[in-house]
């Protein structure tokens, strides 16, 4: 009699895309059931979490299994994320397993950066950031939302693009007062601007130099960022992919085509005389707070003035400013 011995199946390795989903999977099940305890189980013996608003409204950094039960405890209720998933295929090198992801909360939509190792035979967590992009109900007016490049039809009192930007900027300061005032006009204010600006808050950027980045230009012999590209772009104008000179680059306006993507109105060659504190009610969520958190906003009446005999022209408009002028946030 002769025995036919089967050979064993082999299975296929699970491919990093495949791995990472199912990480997620767990992870936003722990967090739906609130288990605390089972969803910080799942980092590392030493990790970290970075939260840029999305749980803690705030820039928080956790460490650890311990310090991402901590933050959990106190913000995952209000929070409620949601829907957590990889937005483009994972990557594997050196046994680190890398993906973007987006995800929900309550009260808005997020993005974020996930690094996966092997610990005791487990997937566990070693780097994660998490964070808040838009709120929902004031999402940014992109693509299909975002306003009509034409306006058809007979109408003797429609205005070019270039006469509503000059009414644009003649007004504030005067009928127009920003609600925002960033102080600098560096890589971080210009990104903040630019996101305040889609999102319909008036703001203004004021800078003591004559261009933007010039906080560069002054400072270096020659530019070299040491951090990964894609951390580097401002918000609508990616980082060159040539090496071009990058400071200049900083002075393009974003999306010159456009007056609802460019950068917010800046004020360059500018000096603060005076300030007056000002009472405010206690702060309430808005727009703004889903913005890069970059660059420095300030609550105070500002006198500023530009320095100069004659008139300057921002890099950001066609239409020249006034030697002085006064803004009050």
């Amino acid at each position: 009699m002769t025995q036919t011995l089967d050979h064993p199946v082999e299975t296929p390795e699970a491919t990093p895309e495949q791995r990472t989903d199912a990480w997620l999977t767990a992870f936003e099940a722990a967090l739906r059931d609130r288990d605390v305890e089972r969803a910080a189980g799942m980092f590392a013996a030493t990790s970290f979490w970075r939260d840029l608003v999305a749980f803690s409204w705030n820039i928080t950094t956790v460490e650890n299994p311990d310090g991402v039960a901590g933050l959990l405890t106190s913000t995952l209720a209000a929070t409620d994320p949601t829907s957590f998933a990889t937005e483009e295929p994972p990557t594997e090198a050196d046994g680190v397993i890398t993906a973007w992801f987006g995800f929900e909360t309550a009260v808005g939509r997020g993005r974020g950066l996930l690094r996966l190792v092997e610990e005791n035979g487990d997937l566990k967590a070693w780097t994660f950031l998490t964070t808040l992009y838009e709120l929902k109900g004031h999402e940014e007016p992109r693509g299909p939302a975002r306003p009509l490049g034409a306006e058809h039809g007979a109408n003797k009192d429609r205005t070019t693009w270039l006469e509503r930007r000059e009414a644009e900027e003649a007004e504030l300061g005067v009928s127009t007062q920003p609600f925002v005032l960033v102080v600098g006009g560096g890589q971080g204010g210009i990104a903040l601007g630019a996101r305040l600006r889609q999102l319909g808050v008036p703001a203004l950027v004021i800078d003591k130099h004559a261009r933007p980045g010039d906080q560069w230009r002054g400072r270096y012999k020659s530019l070299c960022l040491h951090d990964p590209v894609w951390y580097d772009h401002l918000p609508y104008l990616k980082f060159p992919d040539t090496r071009c000179a990058r400071s200049n680059w900083c002075s393009r306006p974003a999306c010159p085509a456009s007056p609802t993507c460019r950068a917010s109105r800046a004020w360059t060659s500018s000096a603060a005389t005076s300030t007056t504190r000002r009472r405010t009610r206690a702060p309430t969520r808005t727009p703004a707070s889903a913005a890069s958190s970059s660059g420095r906003t300030t609550r105070r009446s500002t006198s500023a003035a530009r320095s100069g005999s004659t008139a300057r022209t921002s890099p950001w408009s066609s239409a020249p400013r006034p030697t002085s002028s006064r803004a009050t946030p």
